[in-house]
């Protein structure tokens, strides 16, 4: 991801084929770390410190490349949804924070209530 950031942030033209690409890994990470939440809050009732790390890292990462790719026009959107995802594109970075947060607070409440 910081190859294909610093190629961006350089100029370079990449091709369609490959946003779509970078954009299916992105996908397809953020599926993982749903997958990897889940287990962790609801399965498993264990949380890694390695996994939040990633959960922190790819949350972001995939709003952003989704939004990068919305603007640019890799991905077809209407022109109001365009506009809402430039404007809005961090208030769903901290839903999806808070949304996981809150549900590791409600599940793990004992362990901040005693």
């Amino acid at each position: 991801m910081v190859l294909v950031a610093v190629t961006i942030l350089a100029g370079a033209k990449l091709p369609r084929w490959y946003h779509w690409g970078v954009q299916a890994g992105a996908t397809f990470a953020f599926g993982f770390c749903i997958w990897l939440w889940y287990s962790a809050v609801y399965v498993i009732g264990v949380l890694c410190p390695y996994c939040m790390v990633v959960w922190s890292a790819v949350i972001p990462l995939f709003v952003v490349v989704t939004t990068r790719n919305i603007l640019t026009g890799v991905i077809s959107v209407p022109p109001r949804v365009r506009e809402l995802t430039a404007a809005w594109w961090w208030a769903l970075v901290a839903l999806v924070f808070l949304g996981a947060f809150a549900s590791i607070v409600i599940q793990f409440s004992w362990a901040f209530t005693g």
